[in-house]
């Protein structure tokens, strides 16, 4: 009787209930809240913070690029300025904003693609909710610890655009104003980096050439973007002339020849996970034939990842585009009724699955939910060091030595730069490649002037505490005749994760 019972009771097939649940418009709202869940565990990273407090810095009067810097283009402090603003009127922390702006911003992208992506007959109705749901995800979840990152803001301006290409590919209909909308968003999105021309440029090609139709290259949203960018250059010659005469050419110099080898960027995961999902999404296509926007996703995927090859850093943030991207074209793939199903069925087990789990840990997942701190005790012993609401300076060679801490503390940074990143960079340069006689010479200017900038600003402003990243920088700096002069007027008085405390002022003041 029981083994005539068990050979009749149904079996609970897993595959098909996950499926019911991600096409559950339940399934969506469960990730947005994890996503808030993840946000509200962590706090941002140090580049959104160093760009937050630079836009108020902007915000109360200081001069880009004179009085504050940062080789990057004002559009990577202008995107913070509303949750500055919002901040100030609601008396609330800017970091709540931004990602409550984050999230929004999010929506609006998610809810323009789909948009087009229905119009064009490219989004049926079964496929709503599934597609909400792994936007969802790839949008809130995965970017984890570079959430509300320059990289993650371009992704959301670009996303409508991606499904403008799917749609002008595949000859469905496009609205004039959801074509104008898309290119805003595709030059908003090439503002915060040169680079992601490369992926836009990537995008509109795979359209033309699906289409066989070179003259969607000259398309409105084309002209969108293109007018976008051309009122963004002159905005910067205009009103950030610094940026052109100072900080660009120190950029050109310095920071975008520092690079890692290219040996460790072909071998980072963060590469090897883009590139596996794509290559296996390029080998599963051949045996069916993909749907235009999983080639457009696949293309802006493969441009994003190009970008991160060429920009040479290594950083998950630049990496984070290219994965969320190749996500969406294996979600676009699988739930095509064209594709051959042995080769969907292997994809998704063995790739798709398997990059879902694996990405949110690869842009610092464990970050958020931990909330760890960058060099762990170093809040405390500030806090035991310092007076409430510190002045603070980082003799420091990465930023993230200042930058959260500041900010949690309720501080006030004290500097011109969020560390002293061209001294190092010249003396990196330096020691990785040979230099001619006016290179070398025009490095060591730009590393003399960094020095003294930072001693002018520590003499200026006084700061209550000097971070020094480690004895490593301490022996350098004690080297240099401009940071030499000022530890006479700072006594060490804690570590923290190899980070030394040094305050102001007589040791005995503090005792």
């Amino acid at each position: 009787m029981a083994d005539t019972y068990l050979g009749t009771k149904p079996s609970f097939d897993l595959e098909s209930a996950v499926l019911r649940f991600a096409q559950d418009w339940r399934c969506t709202v469960l990730i947005v809240l994890a996503a808030v869940l993840q946000q509200g565990m962590g706090h941002l990273n140090g580049d959104v913070s160093w760009f937050l407090t630079f836009a108020e810095k902007y915000r109360d009067g200081f001069i880009p690029y004179v009085d504050i810097s940062d080789p990057n283009p004002p559009a990577a402090f202008l995107a913070y300025l509303p949750a500055i603003f919002l901040g100030r009127v609601f008396t609330a922390p800017p970091e709540f904003f931004v990602v409550l702006l984050t999230f929004f911003g999010a929506g609006i992208s998610s809810w323009l693609a789909a948009t087009i992506l229905r119009r064009a007959g490219l989004l049926p109705p079964s496929e709503i909710y599934g597609a909400l749901a792994i936007t969802a995800y790839a949008l809130l979840v995965v970017p984890a610890f570079c959430f509300a990152e320059r990289e993650h803001l371009a992704l959301l301006a670009l996303l409508p655009m991606v499904a403008l290409a799917a749609a002008r590919a595949s000859g469905g209909r496009v609205a004039w104003r959801d074509a104008v909308l898309a290119g805003i968003g595709c030059g908003v999105a090439c503002a915060f980096k040169p680079y992601f021309l490369l992926p836009a440029a990537c995008i509109v090609l795979c359209a033309a050439a699906l289409r066989r139709k070179p003259r969607l290259l000259l398309a409105p949203e084309t002209f969108a973007a293109a007018a976008v960018i051309l009122a963004y250059g002159i905005a910067i010659f205009t009103l950030f002339p610094a940026y052109v005469s100072i900080a660009l050419p120190l950029a050109l110099e310095v920071y975008a020849p520092l690079r890692d080898s290219l040996t460790h960027i072909l071998a980072s995961p963060l590469l090897l996970a883009n590139f596996i999902v794509l290559a296996a999404l390029f080998m599963a296509v051949r045996s069916g034939k993909a749907q235009p926007r999983t080639l457009v996703l696949a293309a802006a995927s493969a441009g994003f990842l190009a970008t991160f090859v060429i920009q040479g850093k290594g950083w998950m943030n630049h990496a984070y585009p290219g994965m969320a991207l190749a996500l969406l074209a294996s979600a676009s793939f699988l739930s095509e009724s064209a594709a051959a199903e042995r080769a969907r069925r292997v994809f998704a087990l063995f790739i798709f699955v398997p990059a879902l789990c694996v990405a949110p840990f690869l842009f610092g997942t464990t970050k958020d939910f931990g909330n760890g701190e960058e060099y762990p005790g170093l809040t405390a012993a500030v806090q035991r060091a310092a007076p409430a609401h510190p002045k603070i300076a980082a003799l420091a060679e990465q930023l993230d030595v200042g930058h959260p801490l500041v900010r949690r503390l309720g501080g006030t940074w004290v500097g011109r730069q969020n560390c002293l990143w061209i001294s190092w960079g010249v003396r990196y340069l330096l020691s990785q490649r040979s230099a001619s006689a006016s290179q070398r010479a025009r490095l060591l200017s730009a590393m003399r002037a960094d020095e003294a900038t930072f001693a002018a600003d520590v003499d200026r402003d006084r700061p209550d505490i000097l971070l020094v990243e480690n004895k490593g920088v301490e022996a350098w700096a004690r080297r240099q005749p401009a940071l030499a002069a000022i530890f006479p007027d700072y006594r060490h008085v804690d570590d923290a994760s190899g980070v030394e405390v040094w305050r102001r002022g007589p040791l005995e003041e503090h005792r």
